[in-house]
Formats: structure tokens, C-alpha cells, sequence
């Protein structure tokens, strides 16, 4: 009876240790594929400023910072504040602290944890197929080249738009002021305003040519107890017409009131200026 008991108990501590480092055996399995799928690196920074609830740190993408890592900062004191990254540069980063936090100073210490994900797969796990992207179809070609000469740059446009092609392009803008000074120790009134327009119309005539005007009317008024005047002034500073502005035109002209492009040292001109390009410039 003693020998048959003390066999029984025999057998139930084998299997008890059995199922023990079985035990042991997962979970140092379930531990190593945690520690395998998500490794956390720490990141040593240093604050660079501090701008209200925003601190930079000199690290960033290419230190392996990433938006929403968790980041500790050490104070002087010694005291460590956590925050969370929230912009990332490729050497800089900006974490934003919690309102009732403490700020940290320039200089202080700052380490980043960023949770890496595993380069290799856990064992058994069969890799995720990559598909193919479809390449979308591409329409067929509407406009063909012309012949080219053999002395041709390999690099030099194509093709090229003529000017009755090309659409009309309007640019300009509208401007106003005006000043009014009353003196209440002389009892008078000044009053000034101008308003102006500036417009510059290109291919207006689908011949590649600019249509360009600048024009002001100013207003002067004055009163006092003895005299009142006024004035109106309108001004035309510039209102012309110039083509051939393409670069491999061989004349250029304008006409009109302009600013002349080759010799703008004589102000306002009144007339019409012509240039003839050559070959050597």
C-alpha cells in the first residue's frame, strides 16, 4: 500500500514539473514575439527653444523621431516632464506640452521613446503578397512632332504655340486714397484723393503684343473763412502697345507713352521705339 501510494505521487509530481516548464516554455515564447514585434529605442535630444507650450529638440526624421512619440524632458531641478511630439522635421521636432505642466529651459535633456515595429515576421507567419498597382491607360497622343533637323538639340522644345493660339491674358488692379485735415484752430479744411488703374493686357490682338495703361485722377479741395478752392487733376502715365516680345522675335516696337526698355534712363517717352535683333545679340 506505501509503495503503491508513494508510485502515485511520484507520478504526479513528474507531470506536475512537466506541465511547469511547459509553461515556461510559452511564455518565454509570448515574450520573446512581444519583444520581437515592438522594440522601444530611446532617443537622447536637447531642448533648442521654447515658444509658449511648444518645445524644439535638436533631433528629428533622421534620428528616428516620429509625430506622436512620447518624449521626457529633465529639468535643472531634476524634475522630468512628459510630453508628446507633434511636428517633425528632418532635424528638428516640436513636442506640446499639457497646460498645467512645467516648461523646460534651452539646453535641458530630452529623451524620446519611439516604438519600433520588428523587420522580420513572427515565425510561421506567411508574408503579405504585394499586388501590382494597375497603371492607368494613357490617352493616345493628339498632337504629332515635325520633322527634325539633324543639327537639332536633343534637348530643345518640341513644340511651340503660335500667338493666335494663345488666349488672352488680363492683369491689373485698382488703388485709392484719400486725407482729410480739419483745423480747428484756423477753421479750415483740406481734403486730398486719388484713385488710379493699372492694366496689362497680353495678346490682346492674338499677335503675342502687351497692351499696358497706368492712369490717376487726383482731387484738392481747401476752405476757410475767407477762400475755398478745388481741383481735379487726371493723369495718363502710360498707355502703349508693344509686340515682338518673344525672345526669338526679331523686332520689337512699342508706341505710345512707355518707359523705353533699352534706355529707361530717359523717363516718360512719347512716341514709338523700335529694335531689330540680330543673330550674335
Amino acid at each position: 500500500m506505501m509503495r503503491w501510494t508513494h508510485e502515485l505521487l511520484t507520478r504526479c509530481l513528474r507531470r506536475l514539473a512537466q506541465s511547469a516548464c511547459l509553461l515556461c516554455v510559452c511564455v518565454a515564447t509570448l515574450l520573446s514575439v512581444g519583444s520581437t514585434a515592438m522594440a522601444q529605442d530611446r532617443i537622447d535630444a536637447t531642448v533648442v527653444s521654447v515658444s509658449g507650450r511648444s518645445v524644439y529638440i535638436n533631433a528629428g526624421r533622421d534620428a528616428g523621431v516620429l509625430s506622436g512619440a512620447r518624449v521626457v524632458f529633465r529639468l535643472k531641478s531634476g524634475t522630468l516632464v512628459e510630453a508628446t511630439i507633434a511636428d517633425v522635421s528632418a532635424n528638428n521636432a516640436r513636442a506640446e506640452l499639457t497646460e498645467d505642466s512645467l516648461v523646460p529651459s534651452p539646453d535641458d535633456h530630452a529623451t524620446v521613446e519611439v516604438e519600433t515595429p520588428a523587420t522580420n515576421p513572427p515565425a510561421g507567419t506567411a508574408p503579405t503578397p504585394t499586388v501590382p498597382r494597375a497603371v492607368p491607360e494613357h490617352p493616345p497622343w493628339q498632337q504629332t512632332e515635325g520633322a527634325r533637323k539633324p543639327d537639332t538639340p536633343l534637348l530643345s522644345p518640341a513644340f511651340g504655340s503660335r500667338p493666335e493660339d494663345q488666349p488672352m491674358v488680363v492683369k491689373g488692379r485698382t488703388y485709392s486714397t484719400m486725407r482729410v485735415i480739419r483745423d480747428l484752430e484756423h477753421d479750415s479744411d483740406y481734403i486730398f484723393a486719388r484713385t488710379g488703374l493699372w492694366l496689362d493686357i497680353r495678346n490682346p490682338m492674338r499677335d503675342g503684343g502687351r497692351l499696358r495703361f497706368q492712369g490717376d485722377t487726383d482731387y484738392r479741395s481747401s476752405s476757410t473763412d475767407f477762400d475755398s478752392e478745388s481741383e481735379t487733376q487726371a493723369r495718363v502715365q502710360r498707355f502703349s502697345y508693344a509686340w515682338g516680345l518673344d525672345k526669338d522675335a526679331p523686332f520689337r516696337g512699342e508706341v505710345g507713352r512707355f518707359y523705353s526698355s533699352y534706355l529707361p534712363e530717359l523717363g516718360t517717352v512719347d512716341g514709338i521705339e523700335g529694335a531689330l535683333r540680330l543673330e550674335n545679340g
